[in-house]
């Protein structure tokens, strides 16, 4: 649409709206009759609405859209009015008075001076769309000549077939309507499209002279696709009836019908199979980017279709790099993790183990043992805030910190305020890890540790367990703080149970928590088990109690126990 007028609810625009339109439709070239019936059309038209019609509170807001071309002008009226369809012959008795809406005896004129005339209702209004054409039957006979379907029928079909115009987006043929009709584009171009879930996908674009909607016509079948004007277009509109008896003098055109429609379905079923060869070797892990070069030079009813498969071959294809990344890193991620170590380095007293199980790929907890000297065992575990990599990388950076400091210095606060102080110098994206650290001395069973901000682990002792008392802020938020070491001794049969609150809070599928209470219970009943079957039992029963419910938290657990 090429301009707009806002017309005012007074009679007298009408004039003022007349002499806006002559300004704008003077490269149509009308004949002196063409530009009459124009004028009395938009004058009966807004006539009508200024004088008639009634509207809701909100007004009538009437406008006028005018659109020209060589040989032709279309008129738009839109309003705000209460409905009046000008098309419907039922529409009024015209015998009686006219009606205090759009219409009256002088709608008659609009129907009868218009090359075509349009009416649509919607929630937001009326439209009534008015074409006005110079008639050149021989131009189109000479057009429609140039369709090999038609070659011997140009000037039978052009004399039954009625001319219709339609405005840039205006629908000709919509998805899923029965197909009563088919239209022969004149003049413009047009997009094909398949609508899915309000959403449209481009099949095809066609551009005049040609020939649409035929196939459905002749079968009778319901529309397998949509068809809306790019351009203003001009078009024939042909009868499904005129069509099929075409047919009966004319084998050409059903030849040439059929001949179309088995170039279709050989493009399709040749695209169907590559996207199925596709789709197979992405099912396998098979598909390498080369391939997709197959699918560059498409059909155009195929294009889209193409292009939605090329990205989501190129999604999985990173998506598997991906998942390999993060499996190199989750292996990167276990080397770190310490290895079991023989009783015989502990004197055959002391018994450690510690599992981890991520919720995804890479984790953000951790746990660590190691040999200070040869008579005290540092044992580790922490929660990062947060997931994934960014959680994992401030992991391996916290252990590294414990480990050099454990190295430096003798006392635990130490070794916690110095680990804390080169956290906290790199830390610029603020992250921050919950720790249990604690130091068995394997001689004289003391058991020292700091806690910052963990979940306190148990102290298992016989009969019964409880949680160990301490805390502190977690690492990475306060440097230059000092830290309280609190300590207990072990007796043989004792030990200590620390876990992250990935075992407490994990869920089952109605949303229960596995919860404190249940492993103190657990841990109470541990018997005389071996560290690495008391973490394993209790790994074990969180998996059981979450069923199917998905692990959204790192779950880890370290059992330190001084044998009897």
């Amino acid at each position: 649409m090429k301009d707009s007028l806002s017309v005012a609810d007074d009679i007298r625009a009408v004039s003022a709206a007349a002499d806006w339109v002559d300004e704008r439709i003077g490269d149509a070239g009308l004949s002196g009759e063409r530009w009459h019936d124009l004028h009395v059309c938009l004058e009966e038209a807004l006539a009508n609405l200024i004088l008639h019609a009634k509207a809701p509170d909100h007004g009538k807001d009437i406008r006028v859209h005018v659109a020209s071309a060589p040989g032709h002008v279309t008129l738009i009226v839109r309003d705000r009015c209460a409905p009046f369809d000008v098309t419907d012959d039922d529409a009024f008795d015209p015998d009686a008075p006219p009606r205090a809406s759009i219409g009256g005896h002088g709608v008659r004129l609009l129907r009868a001076l218009a090359t075509e005339l349009r009416y649509q209702s919607t929630p937001d209004g009326n439209q009534i769309t008015m074409l006005f054409r110079e008639s050149a039957p021989d131009a189109d006979s000479d057009t429609i000549r140039t369709i090999p379907a038609f070659a011997d029928l140009s000037e039978a079909l052009r004399s039954s077939a009625t001319p219709l115009a339609f405005t840039a987006g205006e629908v000709l043929l919509e998805q899923g309507a029965p197909s009563e009709h088919a239209f022969i584009l004149l003049s413009g171009s047009a997009a094909i499209f398949n609508q899915d879930h309000n959403r449209e996908a481009p099949l095809a674009q066609i551009a005049a002279p040609a020939l649409v909607g035929e196939i459905g016509a002749l079968t009778g079948s319901r529309r397998s696709a949509s068809v809306r004007a790019v351009t203003d277009v001009r078009t024939l509109k042909i009868e499904r009836a005129t069509l099929l008896k075409a047919g009966e003098h004319a084998p050409n055109l059903l030849v040439s019908v059929v001949r179309q429609l088995g170039n279709q379905i050989q493009n399709i079923n040749s695209a169907l199979g590559l996207y199925a060869a596709g789709f197979a070797a992405l099912e396998q892990d098979g598909l390498d980017l080369a391939v997709l070069d197959e699918l560059n030079n498409p059909t155009e009813e195929l294009r889209a279709f193409s292009s939605a498969f090329r990205a989501l071959a190129r999604k999985v294809i990173q998506e598997r790099r991906t998942r390999d990344e993060m499996a190199s890193a989750a292996l990167i991620q276990s080397s770190m993790l310490p290895p079991e170590i023989d009783l015989s380095a502990l004197a055959e007293r002391w018994d450690v183990f510690g599992a981890m199980k991520p919720a995804r790929h890479v984790a953000g907890d951790f746990y660590d043992h190691f040999f200070i000297d040869d008579k005290r065992l540092a044992v580790v575990v922490g929660d990062v805030c947060g997931k994934g990599v960014p959680a994992a990388l401030f992991m391996c950076v916290t252990v590294t910190a414990l480990r050099i400091a454990a190295q430096r210095y003798e006392d635990l606060g130490a070794v916690i305020a110095r680990a804390n102080d080169a956290i906290c110098a790199q830390n610029a994206m603020s992250m921050f890890s919950t720790l249990f650290y604690g130091v068995i001395d394997l001689k004289s069973h003391r058991f020292s540790y700091v806690n910052c901000g963990h979940n306190p682990p148990y102290w298992l002792k016989k009969g019964e367990c409880s949680e160990l008392t301490g805390r502190a802020p977690p690492l990475g938020l306060f440097p230059k703080r000092a830290w309280t070491v609190h300590g207990i001794e072990l007796a043989p049969g004792e030990g200590v149970f620390i876990f992250s609150d990935g075992v407490t809070e994990s869920l089952n599928v109605t949303g229960g928590d596995y919860g404190d209470a249940r492993l103190a219970a657990l841990l109470h009943k541990r018997g005389n088990r071996t560290a690495g079957s008391l973490v394993e039992s209790v790994l074990n029963d969180v998996n059981a109690f979450a069923g199917e419910a998905e692990q959204f938290d790192d779950i880890t657990c370290l059992a330190l126990l001084f044998r009897k």
